[in-house]
């Protein structure tokens, strides 16, 4: 369904950036992750017409070189002849996809891509490193020519695999991207342009529809069998047990409360008696700490001293007294991920550890004391199903926001009127919908906190919430008609599930292209034009 509809409601950024900033998920990963939601159907064709829009929108500048580059050969695997063309290709959808999604200006002051300079001639940032996971060590040209054959790795080798086990691409996707190429086609003329003309502002000089073809058709074919693949997964409930026990680290955390006494520590170069005058000072700390210790009993008696604390050290030197407000905000820490590399990390994993249970701990210039509000665990929470019809708008266009909302709630007096089943408004959703789950009903599976914008969030995971619930919901992304379908699976297992299924795909892919190797010819793909 493409990125626009891929993280329509998710608050994470598209494939491309999460490609970027290292995290062990390949786009194919990507869309198996977002497929077990139901939030994808055809991959391929949309998403080269969602980056072709995007480049549109951003005017991202390109080379008008006359290069044939589909004449030259980047790279050849048993089957497949990979042509510069398709190189470029995934190399400006990731640059279009970045410039469209932060801007000209932020990239060019805080990442080191100017878009008005050759790709060749400049190097990311220490930020480009730091956020997205780019090489500052080489160009920019070489860093999207990189992720642009890992791309084209993963699918050719996968294509080779399904083509190995006969698979081959069915009339609906044969005609799905004739549909694409004619997309392009009519945005082209639309736009006053010949095809070719249309696509070099968007890509380079050299990317043709038959580019979009041959990538459309080796990534569906990729995709095809990537879903037959990881279909075929199966693990136990001691499978995910073991998982879940190996990476402890993504799956257990703990939340606390503390206050911390420190000062400076002296040194050689203002104190000569630096050594001791530490020691006495560590003492001092320690015995405030231990104080403090003594005089809490509670959840409530510990926030209270805080506050007293907080507030005095606030009128230290001030003739005005401080504020009486919840200073303890600040010293509670939630969702701390479980380890064992710190004194605290220790503490909290001894066994029987328990609420309210206390402590203090100490380093070369503090001490602090800790109180367990959430020992050490593993979300065994549901998560949430649920289906939903988006009436897209600009909510900032009044007009365009009262519109969406009467449809909205004609669509759901509609509902009412009717049969009022889970499948009545999946088939309303797959009439009405502009979300890109329409054909599935609008339906999103095992929904977790975090992964949905605030409105539809709060809306799905309200306390009260029942089975058959429906209810109007506003957010960026329009006015969304709403219908809770229930809990899903336990929140730990289906991070256990997909951990496992990232793995074994892992060995599988590595497995397949030691069988169909890919023989790159870096020379060629340096003479892109960019």
């Amino acid at each position: 369904m493409g990125t626009e509809n891929k993280t329509r409601e998710l608050k994470v950024a598209d494939s491309t950036k999460t490609a970027a900033t290292g995290e062990k998920l390949s786009k194919l990963q990507l869309v198996k992750k977002q497929e077990k939601k139901k939030k994808i159907t055809k991959y391929v064709t949309v998403a080269a017409i969602v980056a072709i829009l995007a480049a549109i929108i951003v005017a991202v500048v390109v080379s008008t070189s006359a290069n044939k580059l589909g004449n030259v050969v980047a790279g050849e695997s048993m089957n497949y002849k990979i042509t510069n063309d398709m190189v470029a290709y995934y190399m400006y959808e990731e640059y279009g996809n970045l410039v469209n999604t932060y801007g000209a200006s932020t990239l060019s002051s805080q990442l080191g891509l100017d878009t008005a300079k050759s790709l060749k001639t400049q190097k990311p940032s220490f930020m480009a490193l730091y956020y997205f996971g780019y090489n500052y060590d080489v160009t920019w040209f070489e860093n999207f020519a990189t992720n642009a054959m890992s791309r084209l790795n993963e699918y050719v080798t996968l294509a080779e695999k399904a083509g190995a086990e006969g698979m081959t691409l069915t009339d609906d996707e044969k005609a799905s991207i004739d549909s694409t190429v004619k997309a392009v086609k009519d945005y082209a003329r639309q736009n006053g342009m010949t095809v070719n003309e249309y696509l070099s502002r968007i890509y380079i000089n050299g990317v043709t529809v038959d580019t979009i073809r041959k990538c459309a058709e080796i990534e569906t074919l990729a995709t095809n069998y990537y879903k037959k693949l990881t279909d075929s997964y199966e693990f136990t409930d001691e499978d995910m047990e073991k998982y879940c026990g190996d990476n402890k680290g993504s799956f257990y955390t703990f939340d606390y409360i503390y206050y911390k006494y420190d000062f400076e520590l002296a040194t050689a170069e203002n104190d000569a008696n630096y050594e001791e005058t530490n020691k006495k000072k560590l003492e001092e700390v320690k015995a405030k700490a231990e104080t403090h210790l003594g005089k809490i009993t509670d959840f409530d008696s510990f926030t209270k001293l805080i506050n007293e604390e907080e507030k005095a050290a606030l009128e230290v030197g001030s003739e005005t007294p401080a504020e009486d407000k919840d200073y303890f905000n600040d010293f509670i820490k939630k969702d701390v991920p479980y380890s064992e590399d710190t004194d605290l990390g220790k503490w909290m994993n001894e066994e029987g550890r328990k609420e309210g249970d206390t402590t203090i701990l100490g380093t070369d210039n503090s001490y602090s004391v800790y109180m367990v509000v959430t020992p050490v665990h593993r979300d065994e929470t549901a998560a949430r199903n649920v289906r939903h019809i988006l009436i897209q708008c600009d909510p900032k266009d009044e007009t365009a926001l009262a519109e969406a909302k009467t449809k909205a709630n004609e669509i759901l007096a509609e509902y009412e009127a009717g049969e009022k089943t889970a499948e009545a408004f999946g088939a309303l959703a797959a009439k009405y919908s502009a979300d890109g789950n329409a054909a599935q009903g609008g339906l999103y599976e095992n929904v977790g906190r975090g992964e949905m914008v605030e409105p539809f969030e709060n809306w799905l995971f309200d306390e009260t919430r029942k089975d058959g619930d429906t209810g109007i919901v506003e957010t960026d992304y329009g006015v969304h008609v709403m219908y809770y379908a229930g809990e899903g699976e336990i929140v730990w297992k289906i991070a256990a599930d997909e951990g496992l299924h990232n793995d074994k795909y892992a060995e599988d892919l590595k497995s397949f292209t030691e069988t169909y190797p890919i023989a790159w010819h870096t020379d060629a793909i340096s003479k892109i034009d960019a």
